[in-house]
């Protein structure tokens, strides 16, 4: 019964009264009033409350994003986060991402094809030329993989990217509910 409380009160730090913080490792860390509970990556954690509470993360884990996360530290994520999440998956490219300001954070890890097609208009195949050029997007055995996160001022520009081919992104990046990106505000007609 002791673990239930406990749990009662976990739930209300992690949906009311809980803050974000940034470190340089990876932590979670859990704030209420002047009180911390702090796991970081490195530690042995031996307390079986963490064990529930990560069982719990893991599972509502499975079903939202949580905030990019960038291995420097100097960027924070963490306002693309806010915004909803959507994804694309088309023969030969699949990624993650957020619908953002009319465009799309799009989560590194995503897989771009690794041809273009002939009618790609030629300033996207400039500009995936350019990434490539950058390290932005990498070959990876046959795959080509976006290794940085990144932002798109359109859904069509991420997706003709990420594609290799001519695409309507406003279709083809959908909600987590199988809706297209374009019935969301900001990117309807």
């Amino acid at each position: 019964m002791e673990q239930y409380d406990w749990l009662t009160k976990a739930a209300k730090v992690l949906g009311l009264e809980s803050s974000r913080k940034r470190t340089a490792t990876q932590s979670l860390i859990m704030t209420q009033g002047d009180h911390e509970w702090r796991v970081e990556e490195r530690d042995v954690v031996t307390d079986e409350r963490f064990w529930i509470v990560s069982t719990i993360i893991d599972g509502i884990a499975s079903a939202i994003y949580w905030a990019p996360l960038d291995a420097s530290g100097d960027e924070d994520y963490y306002e693309y986060s806010l915004n909803p999440a959507v994804y694309l998956e088309s023969r030969d490219s699949q990624a993650k991402g957020y619908a953002v300001g009319g465009g799309v954070f799009v989560i590194a890890g995503a897989v771009a094809a690794s041809s273009e097609a002939p009618s790609l208009p030629e300033y996207y195949q400039k500009a995936r030329r350019q990434l490539i050029d950058q390290g932005v997007l990498s070959y990876s055995e046959d795959k080509l993989v976006l290794i940085e996160h990144m932002l798109f001022d359109s859904p069509s520009k991420a997706a003709c990217i990420l594609t290799g081919a001519t695409s309507n992104g406003r279709q083809l990046w959908k909600t987590f509910n199988g809706d297209p990106i374009a019935r969301l505000p900001g990117y309807d007609d």
